[in-house]
């Protein structure tokens, strides 16, 4: 009976000690992103989105001509970019530098186009009735045309 509570308390503290290490290490990459230049942080952003720049410039509200000047350093960020920009930067480290997740989050039409793509996953029943109302009114089509 020792031994097990023993191992329950060693098992929780671990647990807890893994767990305020990946909180700390989650403030420490939100300080880093603080304390970043705008322009290294636009280029992280940019090489998370594989070089699509209307996007990213959808999830920062910018226009796409302001933001590869940004990038480039031809353009000066405003105070409201440069917050939107720490912001959005912080979201996408902190969820496992995941571009889908971010514009999940942020892209207005990412997440009407990712609504539509699994359109089926979210909303099985619509989709499988949709399917049987398909399948019923074609063989009521070609049904009738057999017996014409």
């Amino acid at each position: 009976m020792k031994n097990m509570v023993k191992k329950l308390l060693t098992v929780t503290f671990c647990i807890i000690c893994a767990l305020g290490c990946s909180n700390e290490n989650q403030m420490s990459k939100k300080n880093e992103i603080e304390n970043s230049p705008t322009q290294k942080l636009l280029k992280y952003l940019y090489e998370g989105s594989d070089g699509d720049l209307e996007s990213l410039s959808r999830v920062l509200n910018v226009t796409s001509s302001e933001l590869s000047g940004m990038i480039e350093g031809n353009v000066i960020p405003s105070i409201q970019s440069r917050n939107r920009i720490k912001e959005v930067s912080i979201y996408y480290s902190q969820n496992k530098e995941s571009y889908a997740r971010l514009c999940k989050k942020y892209d207005y039409e990412w997440k009407w186009y990712d609504s539509l793509i699994h359109w089926p996953v979210l909303s099985p029943w619509s989709f499988w009735i949709l399917m049987s109302f398909s399948l019923l009114s074609s063989t009521v089509f070609w049904f009738s045309k057999l017996n014409v």
